[in-house]
C-alpha cells in the first residue's frame, strides 16, 4: 500500500535518496525503505524531509486515501442478502 511519495518528490527535485539518508542520520537501506513504502515515516520524519528538500509535508504524503472505500466497495460490504 502506497501511503507516501517521498521517493517522487526526491526524484522531482533531482536530488539522490542517499544525500537525504545522509542529512537525516539514517542508513541507505533506511531510506530506501521509506522510498519504497516498506516502512513509514513518523510525521517528525517527514517535517525532516520536507525541510531538507525544500518542499511542503503535503507533498510527501499520497493524495489517494487507501484507508477510503469506493462506492461500489462500500455498496458490497453494506448489502444485506435476504
Amino acid at each position: 500500500m502506497k501511503l507516501n511519495t517521498i521517493k517522487e518528490a526526491i526524484k522531482k527535485r533531482g536530488l539522490k535518496q542517499s544525500f537525504v539518508a545522509e542529512r537525516l542520520g539514517i542508513s541507505k537501506n533506511g531510506m530506501s525503505d521509506l522510498c519504497t513504502n516498506r516502512a513509514q515515516p513518523s510525521i517528525k520524519r517527514l517535517l525532516q524531509i520536507a525541510a531538507i528538500i525544500n518542499c511542503d509535508v503535503c507533498e510527501l504524503i499520497t493524495k489517494e486515501n487507501p484507508f477510503v472505500l469506493s462506492k461500489q466497495e462500500e455498496e458490497e460490504t453494506t448489502h444485506v442478502e435476504k
